[in-house]
């Protein structure tokens, strides 16, 4: 039986011991990272071409930026397990999606951490700073 979002997300904030944000079934958490720092990660549902429901989980990393090596963004879709890294109207964002019928609390909390980190590496690389 699969586990709604609602829930998933609940146990997540739970374990990882920190606030939920819910606002127009878009839910937001900030996961802890190690040396103190954080990275802001939501989740909302959508159906793909099937009609399957897929939870995204998707963390802001910043503005595209004049000289910004398109190619290094690309080879770090290489680097990771469940995560990619996407531009969208000049924005660069860490994206996961899961099949939401078959969504196992372990790896969807693998899937979340690796989208954190992911997006937290390429936000201290690309702007020296931590700011989600």
């Amino acid at each position: 039986m699969p586990l709604p979002l609602d829930k998933l997300m609940h146990d997540l904030a739970t374990y990882l011991r920190t606030p939920l944000d819910v606002v127009h079934d878009v839910y937001t958490l900030t996961v802890p990272l190690p040396g103190a720092r954080f990275q802001v990660v939501s989740a909302t549902i959508r159906p793909d071409h099937e009609g399957h429901q897929l939870i995204d989980f998707v963390s802001g990393v910043g503005q595209v930026y004049r000289g910004l090596d398109p190619w290094y963004l690309l080879a770090m879709n290489d680097k990771t397990m469940f995560c990619r890294v996407a531009v969208v109207r000049q924005m660069i964002f860490v994206v996961a999606s899961q099949l939401l019928d078959t969504a196992q609390p372990q790896e969807v909390l693998i899937m979340l951490r690796e989208v954190a980190t992911t997006a937290d590496r390429l936000e201290e690389q690309l702007f020296a700073r931590d700011e989600n």
